[in-house]
């Protein structure tokens, strides 16, 4: 082994480069430096944020003669990570076929991304040319974009098309521009507070002291130090009672690290511990004696809506603490977040840290340190809160771990539940995957016993299932009039007359649906994208505030009055929302408190909470929602759920269609009659003897499931086979299809010459969302019966797929296990 001058360091750089990179560290970084920091490290003509993996003594010979650069500067004096996450790190980058110094950027609290940046401004004699203005009209354009304070980055310069680099050239040799490279901070650090103290605890020397400077000493005595900022209002002068204490040397100011307060969203628990059931103790001691063995297992969790599942997680992760180790607790969304952690808060107190995107960046970063610096030991969050930097973590529990919301659909596109098997495996923890409705994989899995199953049968205290009504809509429509059916209508009638709640359920925010013209079916879609635009209105209610807008890429335009295509004045809005049923409910029944929840009103900071509330306080009567209210909220108040359109994504063209709404109903009516009164859900539909419908409101489980897996069994799909689709998107229509042609038939060709790995192309085919914003999408599906196998051939035909894509404006992303074909 050849040792060169000074300690080389492995480290993954934050940007889109395959494998890791060495680094020397020098004389004045050495003991500076250790697994987990980040680094400041240069790459090519930049400098980047990059992560240590790994430090070293001595490198193979065989690699040769290399002149290491080496690392410019720590960015942190703590390491961000701990050791025993890089191994999970890794794993990720193989699985997921994603840079490992991207899914660590990934990993890590949004902000934290040093980088160096060049930009273009002009110079002097570059605004004078602008104002003479040169010869060409191209010269003109690019002078005057580049007019301003900021001026634009190179990068951004570099992704258009045309001649602006090379114009660019031309300007800095004439000296009309400049480029400067800048360094990029991080956008999050820690908070400080200025803190006071006494300077002299003790004795002090004798010094003349005011009435205000005396108060504010004997404070200090009194209670210690303080903050600054708590002190103002006893002390509007504040300030100039500092400054004249500093100059007779009697108190002392510093800078203190605090955490912003993350907290204080969760919903009230008393903290009680209701007693348990035999089923819920059965399960308890099954993952006590799991946890006292100190080894990984996997459970799942399969119990009825309403069974207890939740206080067997929160016994579990009891024993764990008491046991001295971590608990980390997952659910799938921002919406669930609320009632955990209020129930976590009632029962272990502050012991515990949130992570989600409904956090500021700031409140991120100061939950993801105390949970590195070990000041709490449990970690409740949604998805990226599977990369927690916890350590001796003892039990991982997934809440409704058949959620697709664990799924990641963009950038590195992981599956959180999957990584939380894996994280308790690396960690020997017991892991507990909690549902009512098992995805398919969780419960083959449980059948073959690589997991254990556990099963909770019964409703706590005796309560029974709601009843489950379908209407008809083939059948009813002629006496329908807008969302809500007769039985609909009488339902809520009966529900809201008995003083109870009711819950209405449809996967559709806005006001109405489809925007089409009954003259010549012209169907008002979005300029960037291949979807339909939704009509929204503002809480108000004023017509000028109605607008079309894209979920997708947010393009918005005001309502015509008339068919853009033919003029005619027959546009109408097919299909409904949740704006549109709040609206009728509210008009069916002035008098009832009726509350909305989806994406729009879940957004500003505390709406979801102020919902929730609303339910669990009763103050609202009726809440009208998406698929938010579907998931493991337990109010006992509601009695009635109402599903509006049940046919909602069941016809997509996607083999998990039939799974998703057999869950989503089957999840939704769970919310029903979970008090002392009986539940009834009212389900509207086009599709009442589909198979997902008919075990849904039988609460047949067990139906469903033996139907749906012979099915994919039949079909080769998941849990028979695994699938990585390969989506190419680009901006000219025709050139993303050939690029996809021709990596459908480079991978045709390797599987040819690899019969052994089983591994098959289907493709190329245009997405069913062929367009969105602006992008032209084509996917490629790669399917194999062995995990290893088709990873394997996957990493072989994107190093032959990759650099065929330079310069074509094509870009290819890997999703690994797809959860929508979409």
């Amino acid at each position: 082994m050849i040792r060169p001058d000074f300690p080389l360091a492995e480290v993954a750089v934050a940007v889109p480069a395959a494998g890791t990179f060495h680094y020397l560290v020098p004389p004045d970084l050495t003991g500076r430096i250790g697994l987990g920091h980040r680094v400041l490290v240069p790459f090519g003509p930049r400098r980047v944020t990059g992560y240590v993996l790994d430090l070293l003594d001595s490198v193979d010979p065989s690699i040769g003669e290399i002149e290491y650069k080496e690392i410019l500067q720590p960015l942190d004096d703590e390491p961000l990570f701990m050791p025993g996450l890089i191994p999970f790190f890794r794993f990720a980058s193989r699985y997921y076929h994603y840079p490992l110094g991207l899914v660590i950027a990934e990993a890590l609290p949004a902000g934290l991304k040093v980088m160096s940046r060049k930009t273009v401004r002009l110079t002097p004699r570059g605004e004078r040319i602008l104002k003479q203005g040169p010869a060409s009209g191209v010269e003109t354009e690019l002078l005057a974009r580049l007019n301003r304070p900021a001026g634009l980055t190179m990068a951004r310069l570099a992704r258009e098309k045309g001649e602006a680099l090379a114009l660019l050239r031309r300007f800095e040799a004439k000296g009309w521009v400049r480029i400067e490279t800048r360094l990029q901070s991080d956008r999050v650090r820690a908070r400080t507070r200025k803190w006071l103290s006494l300077r002299w605890p003790g004795q002090a020397p004798p010094v003349r002291i005011g009435p205000k400077e005396r108060e504010l000493l004997d404070l200090l005595a009194d209670q210690g130090p303080q903050p600054m900022p708590d002190l103002r209002d006893r002390f509007p002068s504040l300030g100039e009672i500092v400054r004249r204490l500093k100059a007779k040397d009697r108190i002392r100011v510093e800078e203190r690290e605090v955490y912003r307060d993350a907290l204080g969203r969760a919903l009230y628990f008393d903290g009680r511990v209701p007693d348990s059931s035999p089923e819920q103790s059965a399960a308890g001691a099954v993952l006590n004696q799991a946890l006292e063995a100190g080894r990984y297992r996997t459970f799942l969790l399969h119990g009825v809506t309403g069974s207890g599942k939740t206080e067997v997680y929160l016994a579990a992760l009891a024993q764990a603490l008491d046991l001295g180790r971590t608990g980390l607790v997952l659910v799938p969304e921002i919406s669930l977040t609320p009632s955990m952690e209020g129930l976590l808060r009632a029962r272990f107190r502050e012991d515990l840290a949130v992570l989600h995107s409904g956090l500021s960046d700031g409140e991120r970063y100061d939950q993801w340190l105390k949970a590195r610096r070990r000041q709490v030991r449990i970690v409740l969050g949604a998805r990226s809160a599977v990369w927690a930097p916890l350590e001796d973590i003892g039990l991982i529990v997934v809440d409704e771990e058949h959620d697709g919301s664990y799924k990641q659909d963009d950038k590195l596109r992981y599956q959180a539940r999957d990584l939380a098997v894996l994280r308790g495996q690396q960690s020997g923890a017991v892991v507990v995957l909690g549902s009512a409705t098992p995805s398919l994989e969780s419960r083959q899995a449980s059948l073959t016993g690589r997991y254990g199953l556990l099963t909770l049968k019964n409703r706590v205290g005796g309560g029974r299932l709601p009843r489950v009504d379908v209407v008809d809509l083939r059948f009813d429509s002629g006496r329908r009039r807008g969302a809500l059916t007769p039985m609909m209508k009488q339902a809520l009638k009966e529900t809201l007359d008995q003083g109870s709640q009711a819950l209405l359920f449809i996967n559709r925010r806005g006001l109405a649906g489809l925007p089409v013209c009954l003259a010549c079916g012209h169907v008002i879609k979005c300029l960037n994208c291949s979807v339909s635009l939704t009509l929204h209105q503002h809480p108000d209610g004023a017509d000028e505030t109605r607008r079309l807008i894209c979920h997708y890429c947010g393009f918005d335009i005001p309502p015509p009055e008339r068919c853009p295509a033919c003029s005619s004045g027959r546009l109408r809005y097919l299909g409904l929302g949740t704006e549109r049923v709040e609206q009728e409910v509210q008009k069916a029944f002035p008098e009832a408190r009726v509350g909305r929840l989806d994406a729009d009103t879940a957004r500003p900071k505390g709406g979801l909470t102020r919902i929730l509330e609303g339910l669990r306080d009763r103050t609202l009567d009726v809440v009208v929602g998406t698929q938010m209210v579907t998931k493991g909220h337990d109010f006992p108040h509601i009695t009635l759920v109402g599903v509006i359109e049940a046919d909602l994504g069941l016809h997509l063209p996607d083999f998990r269609a039939g799974e998703r709404t057999f869950q989503l109903l089957s999840q939704v009516g769970g919310r029903a009659g979970r008090g002392e009164d009986a539940g009834r859900v009212v389900i509207q539909t086009l599709s009442p003897d589909h198979y997902a419908l008919l075990k849904a409101k039988r609460h047949d489980y067990d139906g469903f499931f033996d139907l749906e897996i012979e099915q994919r069994r039949e079909l080769g799909y998941p849990p028979f086979s695994r699938l990585i689709l390969a989506r190419l998107q680009g901006n000219d229509e025709d050139r993303t299809r050939q690029t996809a042609e021709i990596a459908a038939r480079t991978g045709r060709e390797l599987a040819e010459s690899d019969p052994g790995s089983g591994v098959e192309i289907l493709g190329p085919a245009p997405a069913p969302l062929s367009k969105i914003v602006g992008k032209h999408r084509f996917q490629i599906l790669v399917r194999g019966p062995r995990v290893n196998a088709l990873h394997d051939f996957t990493a072989r035909w994107l190093d032959r797929v990759r650099p065929g894509l330079k310069g074509t404006g094509v870009s290819m992303f890997i999703d690994v296990d797809p959860y929508q074909m979409m």
